[in-house]
């Protein structure tokens, strides 16, 4: 009788205790993951598309120095109806008459202008007419002008306040600003990314978990059928088993259907199925050594794009103020002009030309100028809510700063605490398999030996994890997903 229960004690005995045998290591690896959310995830190409709109806005901003042309031609009727008196001859006194005529004309007029560096600008322009009298003659008048000119503002928009640099300069840094918001929505999406593919490396892991707990459990109710057969196990020793393997296959289940939505979130990101998506769960959960705060904050500062973001804004409201500023002065231009006017008619063989040419200045002020002066009140204000804003954000960075190096020092020794819990439960758990099949054991002390073996598992994954998400928010705030990973801002 005991000769029949030695093999399935054999088997009992050796069953593996690495609780992760099942565990896959043909899945994605983090970089591929990340690689394949850049490649396909929505949001990733939303924000390409808001660059490369952006890119636009500036490139047509710069277009302010180009030269503006414009044409244009057009054809007019014109009907007249002329109602007059003459005066008579050799004393027949006075008559009246009556015409009616009517002409067409065409034109057509080509200008150019250009704005100069300093403010003025300078223009260019053609015009040519011709009419022809339709009824009452077939008289033709052709008349041509063309004209030069050339302003220069002295006060109001002159030299350094010229507004076309200006305008140039904000929308650079409105650019610049807008890149950095790019650069913040894309590192949060990285880090979404990892953080979802780390959760979907847990799941997997617990399911790997509980099939290894499932066979274990399938085991040993195999071992007690065969014992209470031969009448060595109690019918409560059958029963607490099945209720064992009951509560094993439970948590599997569990286990799976959240390994299914971990993998189904991961999908929307990666743009492969969740039914053929997997991650590398053979990987080891390692972590980089964290460096000491002062480098820490040294690397932060060097790269958070939002304490950039605050000196842009800053560069903005000085322009702003400075705009703000020149509106106050009053207005002053001084201007030149020349211009030739030639008429001819055809019909009667007369011509005229008219040439002349202006210098002058142009003085004005508008009034009221309290909305003016509001708009640099308001500039101060916002000047002195950014710098107020930069230091609160950079008071809370260091607090941050101080939080995520002292969680890191801690999950540390929790994690080297945990790794040797495992390792002593591990060891427990074994020992009490041998003594249980050899009778040493009660079923108590087993079941006792399996939970801890199991929980010292869980709780090593769990603080690893835990680590992980440290290094991501580490990572997201120093940029170095980007060298990481080899990933490039799009």
């Amino acid at each position: 009788m005991t000769l029949r229960i030695l093999p399935l004690l054999f088997v009992f005995a050796a069953a593996p205790a690495v609780p992760y045998s099942s565990a896959d290591a043909s899945g994605l690896s983090e970089r591929e993951t990340l690689h394949a959310g850049i490649r396909s995830h929505t949001t990733f190409r939303i924000l390409r598309v808001k660059t490369r709109i952006d890119s636009l806005d500036v490139k047509d901003t710069r277009t302010q120095w180009l030269p503006q042309a414009s044409a244009s031609a057009g054809v007019s009727l014109y009907p007249y109806d002329t109602l007059g008196v003459s005066q008579s001859y050799a004393g027949y006194g006075k008559y009246t008459y009556r015409e009616k005529t009517a002409s067409a004309g065409t034109g057509e007029t080509l200008s150019v202008a250009q704005h100069l560096p300093g403010g003025g600008s300078a223009g260019a322009a053609l015009s040519i007419d011709h009419q022809r009298f339709i009824d009452g003659g077939d008289s033709i008048l052709r008349t041509s002008s063309v004209g030069l000119t050339f302003t220069q503002p002295l006060l109001r928009d002159a030299w350094g306040n010229d507004p076309v640099p200006r305008s140039i300069r904000i929308a650079r840094l409105d650019h610049e600003r807008f890149t950095l918001e790019q650069k913040k929505a894309f590192l949060a999406e990285l880090s979404d990314i990892r953080t979802r593919y780390w959760n979907c490396y847990e799941a997997q892991l617990m399911v790997s978990l509980g099939k290894a707990d499932l066979a274990y459990d399938e085991q040993r109710m195999a071992m007690v059928r065969e014992r209470f057969a031969i009448g060595l196990a109690a019918p409560l020793d059958t029963l607490t088993a099945l209720l064992q393997l009951v509560n094993t296959t439970a948590q599997l289940h569990d286990a799976q259907s959240d390994e299914l939505q971990a993998r189904e979130e991961l999908s929307l990101y990666t743009g492969i199925a969740a039914d053929s998506l997997t991650v590398d769960s053979l990987q080891p959960v390692e972590t980089l050594p964290l460096p000491s705060s002062e480098v820490f904050l040294k690397r932060v500062e060097q790269f958070d794009p939002q304490l950039r973001i605050f000196e842009v804004a800053a560069k903005r409201l000085d322009e702003l103020e400075r705009r703000s500023r020149n509106g106050l002065l009053p207005r002053l231009d001084f201007s030149a002009g020349w211009r030739r006017s030639d008429r001819e008619n055809r019909s009667g063989g007369s011509s005229q030309v008219i040439g002349n040419s202006v210098i002058g200045l142009i003085a004005s002020y508008s009034f009221p100028v309290r909305n003016l002066k509001n708009d640099l009140v308001r500039t101060g204000a916002l000047q002195e809510q950014n710098t107020l804003e930069r230091k609160l954000y950079r008071d809370q960075l260091m607090v941050k700063i101080g939080e995520l190096t002292r969680s890191w020092e801690r999950e540390n020794r929790a994690i080297d605490i945990a790794r040797t819990a495992r390792a002593v439960a591990e060891q427990t758990f074994a020992a009490s398999r041998e003594g249980f099949a050899a009778g040493t054991v009660d079923r108590l002390s087993l079941e006792k030996a399996q939970n801890d073996y199991r929980s010292a598992s869980v709780t090593l994954l769990k603080k690893q994890l835990l680590m992980k998400q440290l290094e991501i928010i580490f990572d997201e705030m120093t940029g170095e997903t980007l060298a990481r990973f080899g990933v490039e801002l799009q």
